[in-house]
């Protein structure tokens, strides 16, 4: 099971980290253009699930939503949720066998 594990995770947060920050930098664009923006909450969800990153990013390089405080205390909330989910995932997968250094070795028997 490991052995898909990693390269699957990997991908998961690439992905959900470059869908972020494409939606800070259109919600961005759109506000410059006083245009229809993209919904608070959905930019929270994508911390959530896991595009933190990406968002803190994009807000720090657009200068976008860094000062609005209704909006950054349930980002952050986001963001603490997405950490304490990978962190009881990670305990949870620890517990069964299933560690970084296994995962790990398994790709790399994969990769040659």
């Amino acid at each position: 099971m490991s052995i898909m594990l990693a390269p699957c995770v990997g991908a998961y947060l690439a992905g959900i980290n470059t869908v972020a920050v494409g939606m800070f930098l259109h919600d961005k664009r759109q506000a410059q253009l006083h245009q229809w923006r993209v919904p608070e909450k959905t930019l929270q969800l994508t911390a959530l699930m896991g595009g933190w990153i990406g968002g803190i990013v994009a807000m720090q390089k657009f200068r976008h939503k860094t000062k609005k405080q209704a909006f950054l205390i349930p980002y952050y909330g986001a963001v603490a949720a997405n950490v304490a989910a990978f962190g009881a995932i990670g305990i949870s997968l620890t517990r069964h066998g299933v560690g970084l250094n296994s995962a790990v070795r398994d790709v790399q028997k994969l990769m040659g």
